[in-house]
């Protein structure tokens, strides 16, 4: 890959994340900027390995596509492709050696991402597991507070009930007798 000057737009793009994570990236000191003008930041596109290691594994993909190894045949004997040798194996074991080299390349380059991957699946649990914790000391919180609440409901209750009792219990005068007219009159 080249090394040239990729806006932060433009390096998403090929990395295949959103411009956010790249200033995260950029953020956390996992990217390097190459230059900075004013507001816009540079980067250079080979970056994108060190961000990305399973980019590097495609593009080790498609040059290994594009090697073409020789086609075997019933023998186990490499086939070349014309001229007075054919059917001969190579003069030199270039050939091979470049594919072993670059699935060796490919193989560490896996090896990296399930690394990267199990070192963010053990920090998600570790996550989950302390939000279990919190949940849990939550709802104790919730149900102690919903316990102390009943409580305070029981004995302001009880207090109401008290005072309407002792109200009621309070003797009332006994009524006056009623006197009709002539007696309040005539005094009997």
């Amino acid at each position: 890959m080249n090394e040239e000057l990729l806006t932060v737009k433009e390096f998403a793009r090929r990395a295949g994340m959103s411009p956010q994570a790249v200033y995260k990236a950029i953020k956390a000191g996992r990217l390097q900027p190459a230059k900075r003008d004013g507001k816009r930041v540079f980067l250079l596109s080979t970056e994108i390995n060190r961000i990305r290691p399973w980019q590097t594994i495609n593009n080790e993909k498609e040059t290994l596509d594009n090697l073409n190894p020789p086609k075997q045949t019933k023998n186990n004997q490499p086939k070349t492709t014309g001229g007075a040798g054919e059917g001969q194996p190579p003069a030199s074991d270039e050939g091979i050696e470049e594919p072993v080299q670059e699935e060796k390349t490919e193989a560490a380059a896996l090896h990296k991402l399930i690394d990267m991957l199990q070192q963010q699946l053990e920090t998600k649990d570790k996550q989950i597991i302390a939000l279990t914790e919190a949940l849990t000391e939550a709802q104790l919180s919730i149900r102690a507070a919903q316990a102390l609440h009943a409580g305070t409901i029981k004995t302001q209750l009880i207090e109401d009930s008290g005072e309407i009792q002792e109200e009621e219990e309070k003797e009332v005068p006994p009524a006056a007798e009623k006197k009709g007219f002539f007696r309040r009159l005539f005094g009997k």
